[in-house]
């Protein structure tokens, strides 16, 4: 439940961690001036804000890079200006030298191909095994003051860094099964004998996708609210019994599901014909009415509900405008890092419907378009 939540904050809000927040690794010495964070007491001891992150990058080509990085944090680093010696200077950039040694042995693992869950579980034990370590170069070291400690430190430390060659990132591409949501607004309007009964409407539209590749399937859910236009419209069971609407809006609905296949797919741009079934309804209420010599409408009985549906052949374009891309830095519902494309989705739609349940036989087509915010997610995999 948690990882699901937390991938429905992620589809929402598009948050996500940044290796970039802080300066990585490299080679050359650290400066005080890079300490820029102020400590809350004067005589508070100098700190090295540091640690060990994953990231993945996406390339011009559309592959993606999984880097690990040891990264120093200028705005999580003070010292005050009593604290800045030679020493204490030289153990900050010893321990930073370490935080690099655990990124690299990661780096080696995950070129080795993990990947996803098992990735965040050795990044937590390299990030704790880094804390033990930098511990002990503290207490062995007296924070830099025992000058033999600290000279034996930065030799295994440069040795270990050198037998320790930064290796390669590891290149992941986005897997073919897809899976997202859409949410959009829009108009539906019914045409032939239908628009006899029943106006045009503003239309809601929700719908989830499942994909492989350039084919995605997806269910939807539309719910409007049409005025009724015929208020002696009724179901042939009740025909001839004087039944008259008693609301002056229907409930349409429309489930359907449908079948597409992209036939232009760009970073920027999809378009997507697809074909299906869609289940719609009109539902609303009437009462049996009787005539009063003033031509009025009085109420006899109790009132029923109506109800008029159809299963029937749906068909239309999706033309998506990604406009936002996002990758996550911890695993999600597959278990691995993915990619989450953000799009504005545009569809018109026409689907049939025949309505023989009423008094009289209602035919025609349901014309339609939606304009839809549309979210769609890849893990990330090893090519």
């Amino acid at each position: 439940m948690r990882k699901i939540l937390t991938s429905l904050l992620i589809l929402t809000s598009w948050l996500y961690a940044a290796a970039g927040a802080g300066r990585a690794w490299e080679k050359g010495a650290l400066t005080w001036a890079e300490f820029t964070d102020s400590p809350a007491l004067a005589d508070s001891p100098a700190y090295l804000g540091t640690d060990i992150v994953m990231s993945a990058r996406e390339s011009d080509s559309g592959l993606f890079s999984l880097q690990s990085d040891a990264v120093m944090y200028p705005d999580k680093s003070y010292a005050p200006l009593s604290g800045r010696t030679p020493g204490a200077l030289r153990y900050f950039q010893a321990r930073f030298d370490l935080a690099e040694i655990m990124s690299r042995r990661l780096q080696q693992e995950l070129a080795a191909g993990i990947n996803g869950l098992e990735a965040d579980r050795r990044l937590t034990y390299y990030r704790n095994l880094y804390r033990t370590e930098a511990d002990r170069l503290g207490t062995d070291t007296r924070y830099g003051d025992d000058e033999k400690a600290l000279q034996t430190w930065e030799y295994d430390i440069r040795r270990a860094l050198e037998e320790l060659e930064s290796p390669r990132s590891v290149s992941l591409a986005p897997s073919p099964w897809s899976y997202g949501l859409s949410v959009g607004i829009g108009g539906v309007f019914p045409t032939g004998d239908i628009a006899d009964a029943f106006s045009g409407a503003c239309a809601f539209n929700f719908g989830i996708i499942g994909g492989w590749k350039r084919v995605r399937l997806e269910g939807s859910f539309i719910y409007g609210s049409p005025t009724l236009r015929d208020q002696t419209l009724v179901e042939s069971r009740y025909e001839g019994q004087g039944y008259h609407a008693n609301v002056k809006n229907a409930n349409y609905m429309g489930i359907g599901f449908g079948a597409g296949y992209a036939v232009a797919d760009t970073k920027r741009f999809l378009m997507e014909p697809y074909i299906g079934g869609q289940w719609t309804s009109y539902s609303w209420t009437a009462r049996p009415m009787s005539t009063e010599s003033e031509g009025t409408l009085v109420p006899v009985g109790l009132q029923q509900r109506m109800q008029l549906d159809d299963f029937n052949l749906t068909f239309g374009v999706n033309f998506e405008w990604h406009f936002h891309s996002v990758l996550t830095s911890f695993p999600m519902l597959s278990g691995m890092r993915e990619q989450y494309v953000s799009s504005l989705r545009l569809t018109p739609y026409a689907t049939r419907a025949v309505y023989t349940d009423a008094a009289r036989r209602y035919g025609g087509w349901q014309i339609g378009v939606t304009l839809s915010y549309t979210g769609v997610a890849r893990a990330l995999g090893f090519r």
